[in-house]
């Protein structure tokens, strides 16, 4: 018989998080990252899942749907939108609107995830909208399917002055950038990542186990060091 292979589908800022669970538990994961929107696609479209890793609303509406398991739902923490450099670059200042306004219209290439279906490329979208940039800022764009993508391409094109945005898990996950820090008060955006048993799934008990084990309180520290803040309610 063949060994059970556990499908997980994971919006990508969750990726540290899935990898460090797939080596603590005891049988095979097979995990697909991406930007919320595409995983929400794929999950609809009917592949393999077992446990799916996405925002807390897209959680909780899939599984008022009849979609997850309803009370399998375990938050994994929450992430923020935030500005990187390649390390050893000088640090923009990002403290106020304003300032980020002058660091990105600065800049001479700006790397996001997708503006239309990644979560922070949506906020982000809306935010350069606000400060009046979106059209200043089009053409010095680099958007990528994911943050983690952005994040690599910025390295590898090494374009001096460029600025990465995007979620701090992404940012975190990629070495050879420097955390800038979160977007400045009042454009800043906090999500909740939240992994949950798919009503379809092929082997439910192992999904259980795997979320555990993602969720388990011995792990605060290491979720903390992948830039998940845990909840007051799960704080360990």
């Amino acid at each position: 018989m063949a060994e059970p292979m556990l499908h997980v589908l994971s919006g990508g800022a969750a990726k540290a998080l899935v990898q460090d669970a797939s080596r603590k538990v005891g049988f095979a994961v097979q995990p697909v990252f991406g930007a919320v929107g595409a995983v929400g696609d794929r999950f609809a479209a009917g592949e393999a899942c077992d446990v799916l890793i996405l925002t807390d609303a897209i959680v909780a509406e899939l599984t008022q749907r009849g979609q997850l398991v309803a009370g399998s739902a375990r938050p994994l923490g929450e992430v923020h939108v935030a500005v990187a450099v390649p390390a050893g670059a000088a640090l923009p200042d990002i403290g106020t609107a304003a300032s980020l306004r002058a660091s990105l219209l600065a800049s001479p290439a700006v790397y996001v995830p997708d503006l239309q279906r990644s979560t922070a490329g949506s906020h982000l979208r809306r935010q350069f909208e606000a400060l009046g940039i979106a059209d200043a800022l089009a053409e010095r764009l680099h958007s990528f399917a994911n943050g983690e993508a952005a994040m690599a391409a910025m390295l590898k094109d090494g374009i001096e002055g460029a600025i990465g945005c995007t979620q701090n898990t992404e940012i975190l996950a990629t070495p050879g950038l420097a955390m800038v820090g979160p977007l400045p008060a009042g454009l800043g955006l906090a999500t909740v990542y939240t992994a949950a048993i798919a009503t379809r799934a092929d082997s439910p008990a192992l999904a259980a186990a795997f979320i555990a084990a993602m969720t388990d309180a011995d792990g605060a520290t290491q979720r903390a060091a992948h830039g998940f803040v845990a909840l007051p309610e799960h704080a360990a």
